[in-house]
């Protein structure tokens, strides 16, 4: 079962690449990089291991969730939900909303969105590789869990695309 480590006041990268070797240095997972979240200077991370540093950092286990339970959650996602060629696209603000609704069924749960960012881009660069754009939304809410399996593997693995940028994590909020 994989464990949340939280880290405040957090120094770390704001350049995506960057941001993602600096965590696969610190929590080496199996030889990929653990799910993590970047709010302001808190960094949330998924991980069957601890830091591989001295970190001072909070760790919890990832709740788990029966059927029918309802929990708060935030929950940052790529929501390429148009595809044009090899690259997709936002849509406008319904069919952001529809593929939230259908993705979070998709993986155990029903959701009640209490906000929905405006979508925003993030740029992956890696050194001689183009830059991978992803679109960005953020979504918070009450999900009410409709099957317990699929849910609680969406909750320790990351929804949809864009996990080792540090999206798709969906986070359980306490109540």
């Amino acid at each position: 079962m994989k464990k949340k480590f939280t880290i405040k006041e957090c120094k770390i990268s704001r350049d995506f690449y960057e941001r993602h070797k600096e965590i696969y240095a610190m929590f080496h997972d199996n030889e990929k990089c653990p799910r993590y979240r970047l709010d302001d200077d808190t960094l949330t991370v998924l991980s069957d291991e601890g830091p591989t540093c001295n970190l001072s950092c909070s760790m919890c286990f990832v709740p788990r969730v029966e059927k029918e339970e309802q929990k708060k959650f935030r929950w940052r996602a790529c929501v390429d939900v148009e595809r044009k060629g090899s690259r997709g696209r936002v849509g406008d603000f319904n069919s952001i909303v529809k593929w939230a609704l259908a993705a979070a069924k998709r993986n155990g749960f029903s959701v009640e969105l209490s906000q929905v960012s405006t979508p925003y881009t993030i740029l992956m660069k890696k050194p001689g590789v183009s830059p991978y754009v992803y679109n960005v939304v953020d979504f918070k809410g009450t999900l009410t869990v409709i099957d317990e399996v699929k849910c609680n593997e969406a909750l320790q693995n990351g929804i949809g695309q864009g996990k080792y940028a540090g999206l798709g994590l969906v986070d359980i909020l306490e109540f």
